[in-house]
């Protein structure tokens, strides 16, 4: 089940470039290619790229299903003694604080 997940990852993200080059050469971004000026090359590019990040959010959904829970834990961790906060420090008490009694 994990390498049909992977998969399912690995050709949503090939088609998510492809399709994303492909819309680029055929709306003239990208030049010196042989499909280059195409319209149908874009509306195809789009198609793939849209396939391909459907097939991404299904292989990482289905992924995230099959990872087993993270157990709670059971007691809280203390530190050890040595590492324990031995002071505390208090703010300075002014000289002319009124008093109340």
């Amino acid at each position: 089940m994990v390498t049909k997940v992977w998969g399912t990852l690995t050709l949503g993200l090939l088609g998510f470039v492809l399709g994303a080059l492909w819309i680029f050469e055929g709306l003239e971004m990208i030049e010196g290619s042989s499909i280059t000026k195409g319209p149908a090359w874009s509306i195809a590019g789009a198609i793939l790229l849209v396939g391909g990040l459907i097939a991404m959010v299904v292989g990482v959904r289905v992924r995230s299903r099959l990872r087993p829970p993270t157990p709670a834990p059971t007691e809280p961790e203390l530190l050890p003694i040595t590492e324990q906060p031995t002071s505390v420090s208090l703010p300075a008490i002014r000289e002319n604080a009124p008093t109340w009694r």
